[in-house]
């Protein structure tokens, strides 16, 4: 059996940079701020970010995204505050 190696990790400086290439007001820094954000808060992996709907994110009751993991198993993903927000900016400006 060949050992699973660790996932690599971010850390808080590599983070922060990410972070400051997305910055911006127009509709790619929203969208790259709450994608980055979303990576960070909930662990989930690329496959299920970009099979994200809008109608699987809840930002009204409790900052929860659920999507189908390994086996089409749904899996909910919390995220803070500021994945929120940024998700809210980019959701109100992809509506206009």
């Amino acid at each position: 059996m060949i050992p699973e190696q660790p996932t690599p990790v971010l850390d808080d400086a590599a983070i922060r940079a990410l972070l400051e290439a997305c910055a911006g007001k127009e509709f790619r820094s929203l969208r790259d701020t709450a994608i980055v954000r979303l990576f960070v808060d909930t662990g989930m992996c690329l496959d299920e970010l970009a099979k994200l709907r809008v109608d699987d994110v809840d930002l009204d009751y409790d900052n929860t995204a659920t999507v189908l993991g390994k086996g089409r198993r749904p899996r909910i993903g919390p995220f803070g505050a500021k994945s929120a927000q940024a998700l809210d900016r980019y959701l109100r400006q992809r509506a206009c």
